[in-house]
């Protein structure tokens, strides 16, 4: 379909979306696949120790990946008002994710099941009203990287 290499991560995902419809339900359905991706990480601790001693003990993954998206949409990648944006959306996932946990403390893990597997099934039956294949399947680090990028920047007329 394209050739990846000569494109921005956000010229490229949009490349996949053109349709109005498909890209409201990427609006809709991207940010409940970063609380849901949220919501798994936090399953899982990293911890680092030197000579039985811990250094780092106990960091939920979930904080290590909002860390890691946050230093990517820094300004020295993208530019500052962009950057200000993604960095408070990705805050904002983290913390929607941490009450979802706290609010449905005994169902959460499966409810995160849930909506994961039907935002996917949506954005699927996006691609379908618009006649494209997600991105996806031509880079799919490109496609979660500018996904969340897209998804907030370009209803807002940033990108």
């Amino acid at each position: 379909m394209c050739n990846c290499t000569d494109l921005t991560p956000v010229e490229f995902y949009r490349q996949y979306h053109s349709n109005p419809i498909n890209k409201f339900i990427h609006f809709i359905c991207i940010p409940m696949i970063v609380v849901c991706f949220l919501n798994y990480l936090s399953l899982f601790k990293f911890a680092l120790a030197y000579k039985d001693l811990p250094i780092i003990y106990g960091i939920n993954l979930d904080i290590v990946a909002l860390f890691i998206y946050c230093f990517y949409y820094n300004p020295f990648h993208w530019p500052i008002n962009v950057s200000i944006i993604m960095i408070c959306s990705y805050i904002g996932w983290y913390n929607m994710a941490m009450e979802f946990r706290k609010k449905y403390a005994e169902h959460w893990v499966g409810l995160t099941h849930i909506i994961f597997i039907l935002a996917w099934i949506l954005q699927f039956y996006g691609h379908y009203i618009e006649g494209n294949r997600p991105a996806l399947t031509d880079s799919i680090s490109q496609a979660f990287i500018s996904a969340p990028a897209f998804a907030i920047l370009e209803p807002m007329g940033l990108i």
